[in-house]
């Protein structure tokens, strides 16, 4: 059997929702050959630890493991995909003619959003999304629709007058805001600075009850070595919502307060 926590490691597989849909239908598999007993439990637990930041996978296998069995593993992965159908044509309307936007990280939630509204958009700007440049992979996939700058994270600031809006994505939906890949917070606030709106796109099984969350912190040698230098890497950070005019869901469009309300 593959070994899927390993890919998630290494980052073979990566976003909440491809992790999620993976992770599904390995655990599907899985149960086939091992059955639901404790090392089902165990292999449960292996997945939600190889990723601890997103609350989809968490919040999916949680679900699975209340309820074993293959119908509600086929129930979950039918609504995530169909989900991000519904995510698309909900966000659709935000857009006017000639759009001009500005997205971080790679998102299958957003890149979907924006490749349905590819006719209200002129142009789109991707960042490269260091240390791991997961922006290359957004900036390839969207420029298949729409006219498509790549730029580096820092130059965020020089583009965000030209913009209408910055489209993110979410690892997770929480109390003290949305966590993101490492430098959506000082995107928000440049957006914020300029008077453009920050939209967050995501699906509301992303929304995180959990009463810690844990802020991965990847290997230094994704960035350099410097000898008698520390390297600190986090790999995502917490925009509180004061900085998000609303987030686009499956079930509608929600203000930063609705969705605190959705959280409890």
């Amino acid at each position: 059997m593959p070994d899927i926590v390993g890919d998630i490691k290494r980052m073979k597989i990566r976003g909440a929702r491809q992790i999620a849909l993976e992770s599904l239908t390995h655990l599907k598999r899985f149960s086939e050959k091992n059955g639901f007993g404790h090392r089902f439990e165990d292999e449960c637990r292996r997945l939600i630890s190889a990723r601890p930041t997103a609350a989809m996978p968490y919040n999916v296998i949680h679900e699975v493991m209340k309820n074993k069995s293959p119908e509600k593993i086929d129930e979950l992965l039918s609504r995530i995909e169909h989900s991000i159908e519904d995510i698309s044509k909900t966000g659709k309307k935000l857009f006017k003619k000639k759009t001009v936007v500005i997205t971080h990280c790679h998102s299958h939630e957003a890149i979907s959003l924006l490749i349905a509204s590819k006719r209200k958009i002129s142009k789109v700007y991707v960042t490269e999304t260091r240390p791991r440049m997961q922006g290359i992979e957004t900036a390839r996939d969207l420029s298949k629709h729409i006219p498509t700058y790549f730029i580096v994270d820092s130059a965020s600031g020089y583009y965000m007058p030209e913009v209408d809006m910055l489209i993110i994505g979410a690892d997770a939906l929480r109390r003290e805001g949305v966590v993101n890949k490492i430098g959506t917070l000082m995107m928000a606030m440049t957006a914020g600075g300029f008077g453009k709106p920050v939209y967050v796109v995501s699906d509301t099984m992303k929304i995180d009850r959990r009463r810690k969350i844990i802020i991965e912190k990847r290997d230094c040698d994704e960035l350099c070595s410097i000898k008698n230098v520390k390297i600190e890497n986090p790999a995502f950070d917490v925009t509180p919502w004061k900085y998000v005019t609303a987030v686009i869901t499956e079930r509608g469009i929600f203000s930063p307060k609705a969705v605190k309300r959705m959280i409890g």
